[in-house]
């Protein structure tokens, strides 16, 4: 109860850096991985020779390594009774480890957070507050311990400077007692032309960074096409296999158990950040998806088909984005003496296909 009052009084009382998207109110990861496809997506459409490159890092033991004195310093802002208390609260922990109904012998750690705790992953991303980017062409996005770099890329200058930051930011990471995991860190090149552009590799701490085809962020598959398929069909895939659990109660057990099961076991698989990348998926993947809500109301099961739920989610956050001057989505909207909202015109179908550009015409339809 008393982590609790104290995680509410750190998040009410701190400000926390605009592309954190973790433990701040009206955000989530599907803000996070908006942020990273708008970002990439209107940098490309620009010029046809533009391409960005992201790189996904990975944490050996994130909240076992956070120097408690460097977070307290970053809490200097609260009141000083609530410092004190999480001082105390991460100083002196007692560790054992039981195997087989024997216990070692218990050792005393001031360093990390409890495992479990609901205020670790908050103190992590105050913690890592200061790990953020000055360059026009270099962002950072981080959720938590889920942190990315989009290095948008126009010539050669721009690539030695995104080169440049991971560097910096990687000295920072080490400055901070946070353990770089090379091996598992990843690296993606985005980009509309037929052959992608002849880069040199990354090297992080030593180890060379081979280029990914695609990388899981967020729960998601993130692919260098933006088009989400692998992600989309694992989904299809294991909700199909759902449908055969749904099916049996329909028929052996209640209707409205049946409308329960599909919502809480399909619909909330199928929608995970669909809103923010439906429009980016190919014809093929948004017919499966139509598919299996068509088969749900074969069913008999009363549920709003799959480009209602869109549209209706899309106009919550539209709405939602509009009245939160913070929210990095701003930074792309502009209004027009009439009041209306500027269309972005874009060259490119990655463009055409943004969650932006749908963005747009929601609000338009919506408050006009």
């Amino acid at each position: 109860m008393m982590e609790r009052l104290i995680k509410h009084y750190i998040v009410t009382n701190t400000t926390m850096d605009k592309y954190q998207f973790a433990y701040r109110a009206k955000r989530s990861t599907q803000d996070a991985l908006l942020c990273l496809t708008t970002t990439i997506t209107n940098f490309i459409d620009q010029r046809a020779s533009n391409y960005a490159r992201c790189l996904f890092l990975d944490f050996s033991s994130a909240f076992n390594t956070i120097h408690v004195p460097d977070l307290i310093s970053e809490l200097a802002h609260l009141d000083s009774n609530v410092t004190e208390w999480i001082y105390s609260f991460l100083s002196n922990r007692v560790q054992r480890t039981i195997v087989d109904g024997k216990t070692s012998n218990p050792i005393i750690t001031n360093t990390g957070t409890p495992q479990g705790c609901c205020l670790s992953p908050l103190l992590f991303s105050i913690y890592t507050n200061r790990i953020t980017s000055n360059l026009s062409n270099v962002t950072v996005i981080k959720y938590a311990d889920d942190t990315c770099i989009i290095g948008c890329i126009a010539n050669q200058s721009d690539l030695c400077t995104y080169f440049e930051e991971i560097n910096r930011i990687a000295k920072q990471c080490n400055d901070l007692n946070l353990l770089l995991n090379p091996t598992k860190t990843q690296e993606m090149l985005f980009s509309t032309q037929y052959v992608k552009p002849c880069t040199p590799d990354l090297v992080l701490n030593g180890t060379t960074i081979v280029l990914s085809d695609q990388v899981k962020y967020l729960g998601v598959t993130v692919d260098d096409k933006l088009r989400f398929q692998d992600h989309v069909q694992s989904a299809i895939t294991t909700a199909s296999q759902r449908m055969y659990i749904v099916k049996n109660f329909v028929f052996f057990s209640s209707k409205s158990l049946s409308v329960m099961l599909f919502k809480s076991f399909i619909v909330s698989l199928i929608s995970y950040c669909l809103p923010v990348i439906f429009t980016c998926l190919y014809a093929s993947d948004k017919k499966s998806l139509r598919k299996i809500f068509n088969d749900a109301t074969k069913l008999g099961i009363d549920h709003p088909d799959i480009d209602t739920l869109i549209a209706d989610r899309t106009k919550t956050l539209a709405l939602r984005y509009i009245h939160d001057d913070d929210h990095f989505i701003n930074d792309f909207l502009s209004q027009c003496p009439s009041g209306r909202y500027r269309t972005v015109k874009y060259r490119t179908m990655w463009g055409r296909d943004s969650f932006l550009r749908n963005l747009i015409h929601v609000l338009n339809n919506a408050l006009f």
